[in-house]
């Protein structure tokens, strides 16, 4: 599944840390998904335009957020709390 996926692309690219992995793979299902949603000739959906900006934005969320949740995570550990 997801977790092989994960640890397939980080052997073959080994100074790539798995956090940019994870970047990548959340990148690529979000286009995945536009592909998607775009292609059915039956789909309501309204898309809100996006530009270059946009994106390099949405990457930037995507990293703040990696970042947020291991500075959570190595807290948590320095507390020795249980883990959730």
């Amino acid at each position: 599944g997801f977790k092989e996926s994960v640890e397939d692309f980080q052997k073959s690219l080994q100074s790539v840390r798995p956090e940019e992995v994870m970047q990548f793979v959340l990148l690529t299902q979000y286009f995945d998904t536009l592909n998607h949603v775009g292609g059915n000739a039956k789909s309501n959906t309204i898309l809100i335009p996006h530009s270059p900006a946009a994106m390099r934005d949405f990457q930037q969320q995507i990293i703040q957020g990696t970042v947020i949740g291991n500075e959570l995570s190595n807290r948590h550990n320095q507390e020795g709390l249980p883990d959730a």
